[in-house]
């Protein structure tokens, strides 16, 4: 049964997405129902080689389920692609003995895409093969500007990001930066008494502490030139102290002088001694000694 464009019309996503997997011939690669060549297989990805090849070894690497552009694929299934589809270039290049690699998407009709399901190509390229790449144009400064302008605004919105400041190539300087006014900070009215506290603590705050009478008295002195009271104090105890050191030194003095006069009076009573001493010995040698011996005068005198 053939539908109308007006059966189309009227069917909801999820209808498009099942017919359209039903007349999807990558679809039924995926199922099994048509066979092919599996290269790669996993629970979200399967690679196949190509049956109309750009060069040998071409892999098409496609999502198992059906998406037709890549808007359409998981942020996590782009990811797990790219990262199979390097795996697949390093294969090539040693399995193959390849001097590089394409990885090649067509998404969209006037891109290429010839089949309704989302697929990668993984291209061998060898010296010589006739294949031939984008014929580059060259662009002018002012017009990559423009487009730099139109899209990068696009590609931030979509990834909810900013997109940065850029310096003007004309003017040289950065582009104004938007400032907005921080809204005032709400004020609430006060009451009575927080008022009346507010202006009692104010005038308690403006007005200097009152000087008091002693230290009238302690300027007037200080400009008069006579001592401060405090200095008098001090001046006192600082005198008492010498006097009590003075006291101290004299007392140690008079002990100091009562000891070498006790010192001489000994040595003095030492020196009588010793002369009374040398006195009694100098009698002594004076005196005549007692001889018992008898003179030879004696002896004549008895003989006759």
């Amino acid at each position: 049964m053939e539908l109308s464009q007006e059966d189309m019309k009227n069917m909801s996503p999820e209808q498009l997405k099942e017919l359209q997997k039903k007349n999807c011939i990558f679809c039924h690669i995926v199922s099994g129902a048509v066979a092919s060549k599996k290269m790669f297989e996993d629970n979200e990805l399967l690679g196949i080689l190509d049956i109309n090849p750009a060069n040998p070894g071409h892999v098409l690497l496609m999502p198992k389920e059906h998406h037709m552009v890549m808007p359409q694929m998981p942020d996590p299934d782009i990811n797990h692609m790219f990262m199979v589809a390097k795996g697949i270039s390093n294969a090539v290049l040693k399995g193959l003995k390849a001097k590089g690699t394409n990885l090649f998407i067509a998404n969209g009709a006037l891109a290429g895409q010839k089949s309704p399901h989302f697929m990668m190509h993984v291209i061998p390229r060898m010296e010589g093969d006739g294949l031939n790449v984008f014929m580059l144009k060259r662009t002018q400064p002012r017009d990559l500007e423009k487009l730099q302008k139109t899209l990068e605004p696009k590609l931030y919105g979509l990834m909810g990001k900013q997109p940065p400041e850029h310096v003007d190539s004309e003017t040289g300087s950065m582009p104004p930066v938007k400032v907005e006014p921080e809204a005032p900070e709400a004020v609430e009215p006060e009451t009575e008494a927080e008022s009346e506290a507010g202006e009692a603590e104010e005038s308690e705050a403006e007005e200097p502490d009152k000087p008091s009478l002693s230290d009238i008295a302690a300027q007037a002195s200080i400009l008069a030139g006579g001592p401060q009271p405090e200095d008098d104090e001090d001046e006192e105890e600082d005198s008492e102290e010498d006097e009590d050191e003075e006291s101290e030194e004299e007392s140690e003095e008079d002990e100091e002088q009562e000891a070498e006069e006790a010192d001489e009076e000994d040595e003095g009573e030492k020196d009588k001694d010793t002369e009374d001493e040398d006195e009694e010995s100098e009698e002594q040698s004076e005196e005549p000694e007692d001889d018992d011996t008898v003179s030879l005068d004696d002896i004549t005198g008895v003989l006759r």
